[in-house]
């Protein structure tokens, strides 16, 4: 999976997850699930295939390049971008839907033993990630604890820009 994140064949990257990555050809730094905003930084590529997740409006993306906006043009829920200047950053900001989804499952007890019913669940998603779930655990158990800080900026953390010259296969 990581390495599916940035892929490279004859010159064209493709970015599959808006997940923070160095590569060889481009760095990206993402705000999400905090803020619909992330950075590329183009390093060598001559195309440029960014997949944007599909519950993002298409018409609410924006994108720039060294500051000044451009058109989108798009492949399917890819981004195309032709001839990326190297050095410059492609800026694309959208806005973060977020929703209310309602499960339900059967609960048993221990190891499937008795049937206790049927329980019906509200999430509470920012994108793709949850961030609470209702009706929240009984009797002291906890259902789920989601993160409140994500009306915030994301939170950053100082890493070298190393990036192995050899790819590591698992």
């Amino acid at each position: 999976m990581w390495d599916s994140i940035v892929q490279e064949q004859n010159g064209i990257v493709s970015i599959n997850l808006l997940l923070n990555r160095r590569s060889p050809w481009v760095d990206i730094e993402s705000s999400l699930p905090y803020r619909g905003k992330v950075n590329i930084d183009i390093k060598k590529a001559r195309q440029m295939s960014i997949r944007i997740p599909n519950w993002v409006d298409k018409s609410t993306v924006k994108i720039s390049i060294k500051g000044k906006t451009i058109e989108p043009v798009w492949v399917g829920n890819y981004l195309s971008i032709s001839n990326p200047p190297v050095g410059a950053s492609i800026k694309i900001n959208f806005p973060v839907k977020e929703s209310v989804e309602h499960y339900s499952i059967d609960s048993y007890q221990f190891r499937g033993t008795e049937y206790l019913g049927r329980h019906t669940f509200a999430i509470e998603f920012r994108g793709n990630t949850a961030i609470d779930i209702q009706p929240k655990g009984e009797a002291g158990y906890r259902t789920y604890t989601g993160d409140s800080s994500f009306n915030q900026e994301a939170p950053r953390t100082a890493v070298s820009d190393y990036v192995a010259m050899k790819r590591i296969a698992w």
